[in-house]
């Protein structure tokens, strides 16, 4: 890992996503991490003191992404989570509000990369 490369962990059960959003964080410069699921996010979450983002999906399963927010908020509530999801019904959940970011999943990624930049502050990934 090169210095100043910060990681971010990619929760998805879907792998065509996970690949394709790993290949392009990676090619951004990031280190990802990958779960397909609540239960190996939190898994990574405990080994991984220096996470400094999760991205989650709301869809996946044991415990879902809403579940996963709490548990993030609960346990590091500093590590900012960006909900990336196909449901935009949920951008006025009570809960989905705790995280920094809400983005809509589409083939254009640009609006998930917006939201990264706008966290971790690097200008290359905007």
């Amino acid at each position: 890992m090169s210095k100043g490369m910060k990681t971010i962990l990619l929760v998805d059960d879907e792998k065509d996503i996970r690949d394709l959003y790993r290949n392009e964080l990676e090619e951004r410069g990031y280190r990802v991490l990958t779960a397909a699921n609540g239960q190996e996010a939190l898994e990574i979450l405990f080994k991984e003191a220096g996470l400094q983002l999760v991205i989650t999906d709301l869809r996946h399963p044991k415990p879902d992404g809403r579940e996963l927010l709490q548990r993030i908020k609960k346990e590091r509530p500093k590590l900012p989570v960006i909900i990336n999801t196909t449901f935009s019904e949920g951008k006025k959940d009570k809960v989905l509000l705790e995280a920094e970011a809400y983005v809509v999943k589409t083939p254009d990624l640009d609006d998930l990369f917006k939201a990264v930049n706008r966290i971790l502050g690097d200008p290359f990934c905007a």
